[in-house]
């Protein structure tokens, strides 16, 4: 019997994915509980007007995230640190300082950082918008005056 999950079952199937299950476990367990439907042609035809969609308004998406991760690369965040008399910065930037600043300037995203920066200078660091967008932004770590 083909069934569409309307939710995720363990070592079964993902929500929205069409399979081919025996009758009794998707009449018996499936079907009862509101884990699945069975997949008539109706039904079939309105699952794959929704999953084209759902594909077009995710590749849309997808074409905003890829935009703002372009319009990053021109950005500078500069943060102010107290600078030793060597040139040593006391304190450091953290990834949520970096997020932060960028849901100042319009950008929702996570940053990956291993450990907060404490040298001075500008570093490179990576972005991620979510659905498979990277990006770049430049951190620029100054002397408080």
């Amino acid at each position: 019997m083909q069934i569409i999950f309307l939710s995720d079952v363990r070592g079964v199937g993902k929500k929205g994915e069409v399979k081919e299950v025996k009758e009794g476990y998707a009449r018996n367990f499936l079907i009862p509980r509101g884990l699945a439907v069975v997949g008539t042609s109706d039904v079939l035809k309105k699952h794959a007007v929704v999953q084209a969609r759902a594909a077009k308004e995710k590749e849309a998406l997808r074409d905003v995230l890829q935009e703002k991760a372009l319009a990053l690369k021109s950005i500078d965040l500069k943060f102010t640190r107290k600078f030793g008399k060597k040139g040593e910065v006391f304190g450091s930037v953290s990834r949520h300082e970096i997020e932060e600043m960028l849901k100042a300037k319009g950008f929702s995203a996570t940053v990956f950082l291993e450990k907060p920066l404490k040298t001075s200078g500008a570093k490179e660091v990576e972005v991620d918008f979510g659905e498979g967008v990277k990006g770049s932004v430049s951190v620029v770590i100054e002397p408080e005056k």
